[in-house]
């Protein structure tokens, strides 16, 4: 999904790109795209989660004045989320995230969906999660450029969806909470 955009971009620095979400873990990160620069020393200079993008000439002017150590690092990131998980959520979150990769990677989109979708129930604002279904779901929306108009719009339906899924749950028979 990022090749394009860097591509596009024209970026000459190396570009990692973290299909397990160890970063995401590590720092808590709930959205994409992110950006993390470390420099030589190991340290890191500039972290934007949820809206870095390499085609953004003031990024890119950010990134290269850290590289060409004309600045030394940029504002302290702090984490997005909105709640916590306990470590049992997180660990299921986890688990369905990968179980979602592997699924898909087997040529099993729908089942990967399927995961995916019962994770955000768990964490409802991971977007690391839910732009995956989404651009399983909806590659047009991604392609040439993101419309992020669309992202919001669907991003209220899909609450309200969630919202009546977990309420139904809460009140059925035999499910805790009932």
């Amino acid at each position: 999904m990022v090749a394009p955009y860097v591509s596009q971009a024209g970026v000459t620095y190396p570009v990692a790109v973290d299909t397990e979400n160890r970063l995401g873990k590590l720092f808590g990160f709930t959205m994409v795209p992110n950006g993390i620069m470390v420099n030589p020393a190991g340290t890191i200079t500039f972290i934007r989660e949820g809206d870095f993008n390499v085609a953004r000439e003031d990024q890119r002017r950010l990134l290269a004045d850290l590289i060409a150590g004309r600045r030394e690092s940029v504002p302290t990131w702090t984490p997005r989320r909105s709640y916590l998980l306990t470590p049992q959520q997180e660990a299921r979150v986890a688990t369905l995230y990968a179980r979602g990769f592997a699924l898909l990677r087997a040529g099993e989109a729908a089942a990967a969906l399927r995961t995916w979708r019962e994770a955000l129930l768990l964490d409802p604002d991971n977007f690391i999660i839910r732009k995956q279904c989404w651009y399983l779901e909806y590659p047009e929306k991604f392609q040439p450029e993101i419309d992020f108009d669309w992202q919001r719009q669907q991003l209220a339906r899909e609450r309200r969806a969630e919202r009546q899924l977990l309420a139904k749950r809460e009140h059925s028979p035999g499910q805790a909470g009932s």
